[in-house]
């Protein structure tokens, strides 16, 4: 374990599959090289892919990898898999789809289990992100679960959004709204040969026209969030929209205030997640050994005791209280 670090930074995948599988596992040994690994990142540029599932981000992942490696560029991609409800694992069918790469030492794939995590990610998902961008990957890729319109959290750790869509109603358009939509940089009506995906493809445009200005539009300066047509099973449309993905990081990066902005709040989001995980945790495994524990639960289940009241009690032990309230009375 010593050494896991050391070989990260000269770009071993393979140690970086190992502390990837340790952090998933939430082996202390992973947290403990996670604390090195993060002072090594902050060189990626990391592009988190989001849409409805049937919309073909897989294929659109496949070819944008292309498109990098074609520029010499090494590229990581983390696919969000949807969790086995037998062994907890993800079921690899974006891992599947781009067995292309398998053998390329500049593509580093992982499948991730989703295991329950809201938002279109997994827990760990940006502790990968950051393994990834220590290993020393130009460009990693973040494929979320595809899950609907709650789809937001990929945007906290990454430096651009792209929202991919298929041919709809406006029904469905107009639903997407209310999530996925407001934290796009660049979007994508793939699967262009369907009926209705002009007509899509204007209600988007309509929308954002109409939009009120949000973080992710507004903190690239001079770049219009822009609409394409793409047929990622054949390519067509796939060098355009790689050009327009490149061309807003480059503007960011021309901006180091404004992705300075944009990591900030991702890195802030992290802290967060992470706090509320532990803080969570380590009092939930405590109440659960408490010797009251057990006269809690009984005075719920009496109704003598009510689990709002509890649990401000055992908020304020973080005030210096005792460090668990009593017996319900």
């Amino acid at each position: 374990m010593k050494d896991l670090v050391p070989r990260i930074r000269r770009g071993d995948i393979g140690a970086a599959s190992r502390l990837i599988s340790l952090v998933e596992d939430r082996r202390p040994e992973g947290r403990e090289a996670m604390k090195a690994v993060f002072k090594l990142t902050g060189g990626a540029m990391v592009i988190g892919i989001t849409g409805p599932p049937g919309a073909g981000k897989s294929t659109l992942v496949d070819r944008l990898t292309r498109l990098y490696r074609e520029q010499n560029k090494t590229v990581g991609v983390l696919a969000i898999d949807p969790t086995s409800p037998f062994s907890g694992g993800a079921f690899l069918g974006d891992r599947v789809r781009m067995g292309r790469h398998g053998t390329d030492e500049g593509v580093f794939i992982r499948s991730m289990a989703s295991r329950g995590t809201h938002g279109g990610t997994a827990r760990t998902t940006a502790d990968a992100v950051h393994v990834l961008d220590a290993l020393g990957r130009d460009v990693i890729l973040i494929e979320t679960l595809g899950v609907g319109q709650d789809e937001v959290a990929v945007a906290s750790m990454s430096d651009l959004i792209l929202i991919v869509l298929q041919p709809a109603t406006g029904d469905e358009v107009q639903m997407l709204k209310a999530g996925m939509m407001e934290v796009g940089n660049v979007y994508v009506v793939n699967k262009a040969d369907l009926p209705g995906a002009g007509e899509t493809a204007r209600l988007i445009r309509e929308m954002l026209l109409l939009s009120e200005s949000t973080v992710a539009s507004a903190s690239i300066q001079g770049k219009e969030r822009q609409v394409f047509l793409t047929i990622a099973n054949t390519g067509q449309g796939i060098r355009l929209l790689h050009q327009a993905i490149e061309d807003v990081l480059a503007s960011l990066k021309e901006q180091p205030d404004a992705l300075a902005v944009r990591r900030r709040a991702g890195l802030t989001e992290t802290l967060r997640s992470l706090l509320q995980e532990e803080a969570g945790d380590r009092m939930w495994n405590r109440l659960r050994k408490s010797a009251e524990f057990d006269a809690w639960v009984g005075g719920l289940m009496g109704r003598t005791m009510d689990p709002y009241t509890l649990i401000d009690r055992v908020l304020k032990a973080l005030d210096g209280s005792p460090p668990f309230p009593g017996s319900p009375p």
